[in-house]
């Protein structure tokens, strides 16, 4: 494939620190490729996201920054004059074939010789609107709309995705989104020892470990409510859950599952341990009994492929993209049912192997990083 260079947009309107890991991922995964093959990347970024660059190793990157941020005034400034307010002759200084992810800035850019590649992670607000403000559903819907209008090309996760894509976005037939399923990329053996995860974090019993933000549709109660289970079977378990609320109304639903943990007498089998260093959170999932990924409704799960990545045991909510995601080697429960979590749990403690070979790293980010690249150069 010949090469080409690509724009990397490493700027969200929200603080999504999965949208930003995605990105990291995308451009670590070229390092597979053979050095012929590797493209030219150049990363844009802005002052919020510089803190994460550090964590992109690619020997062909370039960082340029950018005052680029999201605002309402120009947002719709974009949309009403059918312009793009947001982009600069900044963009079109690097001599880009591509410029990647092309999501929340509304409008076509200044250039067109740059192809715009969109990135949609999951179709969410349909299936749970009450999940999202009316406002926040207004905009997310015109950002939809906006992207397959504008964009020469679109880049999904899953089939599951696409699948939801044209049923819920027939008006463009010809709009052929293509399936990146992407691989999470570290360095196994270079996290934290136990010793020092069980020391920093008082982890001395053996844990489940849910990784997720504290959003209402990662359910995270329904955790709770299989730990109870379990010790209603006599069985005590131990539930260690990272991240914390993005938002001040996400403060409600920390209050109901502290409330739920006290009322349920399970304080002394659950830590919530805040948001962590990433390597500190994926250590603590290395050393975990299995990870469980509850939620109502994902994209491709990042939490799946860190625990891939480990070679780690699943647990997750039977979600059509989990099983997508899992195969044969996932445990499955429906996320309202307490009592099938519980179950699955329970195997697990004293069951079967804990480590599952998802496949050897460098093979799976190669077919991840090739996958990325026809993604982005097949025109629509």
């Amino acid at each position: 494939m010949k090469s080409k260079r690509i724009g990397i947009l490493f700027i969200f309107k929200s603080r999504w620190l999965g949208g930003l890991y995605y990105l990291i991922n995308v451009i670590k995964a070229c390092n597979y490729l053979p050095s012929d093959e590797q493209p030219e990347i150049v990363v844009f970024y802005n002052q919020r996201t510089q803190k994460y660059l550090k964590e992109i190793d690619y020997s062909k990157v370039k960082f340029v920054e950018v005052d680029l941020d999201f605002d309402y005034k120009r947002y719709f400034k974009s949309f009403f004059l059918r312009r793009n307010f947001y982009f600069t002759n900044d963009f079109t200084h690097h001599n880009l074939d591509v410029l990647f992810p092309f999501n929340d800035f509304i409008g076509k850019t200044c250039s067109e010789n740059i192809d715009l590649v969109s990135w949609i992670p999951d179709f969410q607000h349909k299936f749970y609107p009450q999940y999202f403000n009316k406002l926040n559903l207004f905009l997310r819907e015109l950002k939809f709309k906006s992207i397959v209008k504008n964009s020469n090309g679109l880049i999904l996760s899953s089939q599951s995705a696409v699948d939801h894509f044209k049923q819920f976005y027939p008006m463009k037939a010809a709009f052929a989104p293509k399936i990146v399923r992407f691989t999470s990329i570290f360095d196994v053996e270079a996290l934290p020892s136990k010793e020092y995860v069980t020391q920093k974090y008082n982890t001395t019993r053996e844990y489940f470990i849910v990784s997720n933000q504290f959003y209402v549709h990662k359910n995270h109660l329904i955790v709770l409510k299989a730990l109870k289970e379990l010790k209603n079977r006599g069985i005590f378990a131990n539930i260690l859950m990272t991240g914390r609320p993005n938002k001040s109304d996400d403060v409600s639903l920390i209050n109901e599952i502290e409330d739920y943990i006290k009322a349920n007498d399970l304080s002394d089998q659950v830590q919530l341990v805040g948001l962590l260093p990433r390597e500190d959170q994926l250590a603590l999932m290395k050393y975990a009994i299995c990870v469980i990924q509850p939620s109502k409704f994902e994209g491709w799960s990042t939490v799946i492929e860190d625990a891939k990545t480990l070679k780690r045991r699943v647990i997750a909510s039977n979600l059509d993209v989990h099983i997508e995601q899992l195969g044969d080697q996932g445990y499955f429960f429906d996320p309202e049912n307490a009592v099938e979590l519980a179950s699955s749990m329970d195997i697990l403690i004293n069951g079967p192997e804990r480590f599952v070979n998802w496949g050897e790293l460098p093979e799976r980010t190669e077919r991840f990083a090739r996958s990325f690249l026809q993604g982005l150069y097949s025109k629509i």
